[in-house]
């Protein structure tokens, strides 16, 4: 089985946000607080998610979207 190395480093616990960001204006559509809330209201699957915010070379973006995590601090960059 192949192992999935989490997105977050665990041991950031909830300092970070996920940006779905418009992949032709590089305007954020959304925020979530969680790779379970992500999935819950995007509709992609974690593995598609987790693939994109990995910077995967099969995956630079998902659904138009390019997609980051980023410090709840820096996340005033066009939150919604």
């Amino acid at each position: 089985q192949k192992e999935i190395k989490p997105i977050i480093p665990s041991h950031y616990g909830n300092n970070y946000v996920i940006l779905q960001i418009d992949k032709k204006t590089n305007q954020v559509i959304y925020k979530y607080d969680s790779l379970q809330e992500a999935t819950a209201k995007s509709g992609y699957s974690k593995e598609a998610i987790c693939s994109v915010l990995r910077h995967s070379k099969r995956h630079k973006s998902l659904g138009g979207c390019i997609w980051e995590y980023v410090k709840k601090e820096e996340k005033n960059k066009g939150d919604k």
